[in-house]
């Protein structure tokens, strides 16, 4: 490795450290901190979450990505299918440990309009419209559709899945 080289090889190995814990690290301990009474809780939600979970009614939902199997090329599209596809392994073990008490499921997303996707280039806008069969970016709105869904009694039998919610689009 080159000097030239160096500081963005720190720079890229920061982005993958914090893109790791925001991913692979938030969910396990988020998970941990719903699945057990004795982690400290500042919530009343979080309260909830565990009378749910003491009473065996408990839902987990983690945020995995739809490309993380099949992956996108350049840095970004590595780094988050690797954090992402880690996420998605994990939830699936955390179903297997936590079932039948609590349902674990993962929302993998396609391309939703965040910030992002408002100021992405007339390409991106293209390339969205062209991958995905129904031709729109989803929103945030149609995700919360669907994990509103997952916790709701008429998914009481899904657990240790992934729900792409991406428009019909097929990769892989």
């Amino acid at each position: 490795m080159s000097a030239r080289s160096a500081p963005r090889a720190r720079r890229n190995y920061a982005v993958w450290e914090i893109t790791l814990k925001c991913n692979l690290a938030c969910s396990h301990c988020g998970s941990r901190a719903g699945a057990t009474r004795d982690n400290e809780l500042t919530t009343s939600e979080a309260l909830d979450l565990v009378h749910q979970i003491e009473r065996g009614t408990g839902v987990i939902v983690t945020m995995g990505w739809d490309q993380a199997e099949t992956g996108m090329e350049g840095d970004s599209g590595q780094l988050f299918a690797a954090a992402k596809g880690a996420v998605m392994a994990f939830t699936r073990s955390l179903a297997l440990t936590l079932a039948p008490q609590v349902r674990v499921n993962c929302l993998a997303p396609g391309w939703i309009k965040t910030a992002w996707g408002e100021q992405a280039s007339a390409g991106w806008q293209e390339r969205v419209r062209r991958e995905t069969p129904l031709e729109r970016w989803g929103t945030p709105e149609d995700v919360a559709s669907a994990a509103r869904w997952l916790v709701s009694p008429a998914a009481s039998f899904v657990t240790g899945q992934f729900i792409r919610v991406n428009g019909g689009a097929v990769r892989g």
